[in-house]
């Protein structure tokens, strides 16, 4: 499971020391899922990092990210640098 789904957002957890992806400062998120869930309706991404207690929030129809994609064993990831997302305090 890549995450969870609640009405239109998907959620990911991570652990910014593990899923950080530090060369372009970008969470990754395996492609396949993520055009499966817009397919399936869904318009937000939240990336949750419990260990800074922050929540990363991005639209999903927004794109303008889209210059890093790679595979490094994992299936194809696009990688999203954070420069992009919403950053709010967690209150989980």
């Amino acid at each position: 499971m890549f995450g969870e789904v609640t009405g239109r957002t998907v959620r990911k957890f991570v652990k910014k020391s593990k899923h950080l992806f530090r060369k372009w400062d970008s969470w990754g998120v395996d492609c396949d899922f993520w055009h499966e869930q817009k397919k399936g309706g869904v318009t937000r991404l939240e990336i949750l990092d419990s260990e800074e207690k922050m929540l990363y929030t991005i639209d999903m129809d927004e794109e303008t990210w889209a210059d890093h994609m790679a595979d490094f064993g994992h299936g194809m990831q696009y990688f999203i640098p954070r420069k992009y997302f919403k950053k709010n305090a967690a209150k989980e």
